[in-house]
């Protein structure tokens, strides 16, 4: 199974909105921006309607990617150590 996160606000205007804006001021901004972004309720797109739809007992942004590093510390932990299961045992 792939997972992928993606976060986007599709309600930036002026400079927020372009790519080609690199100055100080609008680099602050859009850190708002993501900081924002991640205290938002975990969402995903219905693949079937194209409507974003908050998911249910998700949690934050910010909470379900620390979930997702752990589990990708564990993964990572499993392939370097010949003893992995004993270890991703014992770290769940």
């Amino acid at each position: 199974m792939f997972t992928l996160y993606r976060k986007q606000d599709d309600a930036l205007i002026g400079d927020l909105a372009s790519v080609d804006v690199a100055t100080k001021e609008n680099l602050d901004a859009l850190l708002k921006v993501g900081e924002a972004l991640l205290d938002n309720p975990v969402s995903r797109v219905n693949t079937d309607t194209g409507v974003v739809e908050s998911v249910q007992d998700g949690g934050t942004n910010r909470e379900a990617l620390k979930r997702y590093n752990l589990i990708a510390y564990i993964i990572a932990l499993a392939t370097h150590d010949k003893n992995s299961r004993f270890n991703m045992v014992h770290l769940l």
